[in-house]
């Protein structure tokens, strides 16, 4: 899908849209009608947050974004935001196919399995860049910090932790670890 000649939703990649649909706008977006091309270029590496996930997928970049009524900017410093979006600056080959199929996949496990996932939709950056953008399930809507529990907090640890160490903690504080150790 490029940004010229969009056909489907960005977000529910349901058929018949030429931007987000009314039930991605609510979702995603409040109910707020914000469009699907960003208003400025995707930034460089220098701009970006490297994201670690304690998962096999190592690091990620992304951009912090702050949602003011139907528009949407990076987030000042000091400020948090209420999306982020990740984009192609990554190490990957195929980088904007891997956000494609990152969103694909959260569509299918939402749509076709039922699971709750964070709201998602795919954006481009005013250059045509492609990018995938999800609400932040980690903040109010007043913008304060909701606890999350993740590894890193479970172990008391900064560092990316090794696959032994990840089991030892689902071993720990998972009582179905022999089911949710794989």
């Amino acid at each position: 899908m490029s940004v010229d000649g969009i056909k489907y939703c960005p977000g529910t990649l349901s058929d018949g849209f030429d931007t987000y649909s009314s039930s991605c706008l609510k979702t995603l977006f409040n109910g707020k009608k914000v469009g699907h091309l960003l208003t400025f270029d995707e930034p460089t590496k220098d701009d970006l947050v490297l994201l670690v996930h304690n998962t096999a997928l190592g690091v990620q970049n992304y951009m912090d974004i702050k949602q003011k009524k139907n528009k949407l900017l990076p987030t000042p410093a000091g400020e948090n935001g209420t999306h982020f979006i990740k984009t192609t600056l990554v190490d990957i080959k195929n980088a904007e196919d891997a956000l494609v199929n990152e969103h694909l996949t959260m569509q299918i496990a939402h749509q076709v399995y039922g699971i709750n996932v964070v709201p998602n939709a795919i954006i481009w950056f005013k250059n045509n860049r492609r990018a995938y953008i999800s609400k932040r399930f980690d903040m109010r809507s007043d913008g304060s910090g909701l606890k999350t529990i993740n590894l890193n907090s479970l172990s008391g640890s900064d560092s990316i932790l090794s696959f032994e160490e990840i089991a030892s903690l689902i071993r720990q504080h998972v009582p179905a670890w022999r089911v949710e150790i794989e």
